[in-house]
């Protein structure tokens, strides 16, 4: 029994020990749950940032994304997977970040295929992109990737 009993454990302590890079409008405080505690600036190498209705990532070398590795638990995941519309309009993998000289395996959002080919045809809304931009300055990172 005590053996299952610290597998539960440690399960447990995987499903509250998740990482999260964000480099949309999750990077925002004020839209992040309160819980969810920041770590930084974090960079995600080999992929490029796209602004097209909504923020995105992709695979592409030579080409790192700035954005911001937050540490949080399996409910603030559900919450955001909700928010951002996961699985339909975006995508969830984990990829390595560096933050501090430092490695973290983190979940990131990508675009489905079908939604990023819907906003590709156009821009995001004012709102969207203040909000956006309002996340890269409360954490002090360079807002030059925000072009659309």
């Amino acid at each position: 029994m005590g053996s299952y009993t610290a597998k539960l454990s440690s399960i447990g302590n995987l499903m509250n020990n998740i990482y999260l890079f964000t480099y949309g409008m999750l990077t925002n405080k004020d839209v992040m749950n309160p819980d969810a505690k920041l770590l930084g600036a974090a960079i995600l190498e080999d992929w490029e940032f796209e602004f097209l209705t909504y923020a995105n990532v992709r695979p592409n070398y030579n080409k790192n994304t700035l954005g911001v590795l937050w540490h949080i638990d399996s409910e603030i995941l559900r919450e955001c997977d909700m928010r951002e519309g996961y699985p339909s309009v975006y995508n969830r993998e984990t990829v390595p970040v560096k933050h501090n000289d430092k490695t973290y395996w983190a979940w990131v959002y990508t675009l489905t295929r079908a939604a990023r080919e819907e906003y590709l045809k156009n821009g995001p809304t004012d709102y969207y992109f203040n909000t956006v931009v309002d996340g890269y300055l409360q954490n002090g990172l360079d807002t030059k990737q925000l072009t659309f």
